[in-house]
């Protein structure tokens, strides 16, 4: 079995949950649990930029429609 790189996958224009090798890689490159990929996907779809603008804006106590915004940044 060969394990796609990294690299390779930042490239692809849709994450793609079916395959395992590129499902652990897109969790890993994105730093979440396959649980909230997969409810992430659900609400904004599986373009790799849409999926990680919302991790970042949640993270950051925004929403996708709402952005986050820091104090004194």
């Amino acid at each position: 079995m060969t394990y796609a790189p990294l690299a390779s996958l930042h490239e692809r224009r849709l994450i793609n949950l079916k395959d395992a090798i590129e499902r652990r890689g897109w969790i890993e490159s994105l730093q979440c649990t396959e649980a909230r990929l997969i409810e992430v996907m659900g609400v904004v779809g599986n373009s790799p930029e849409a999926v990680r603008l919302y991790l970042i804006q949640r993270d950051l106590g925004g929403s996708p429609h709402r952005p986050a915004t820091r104090i004194g940044a």
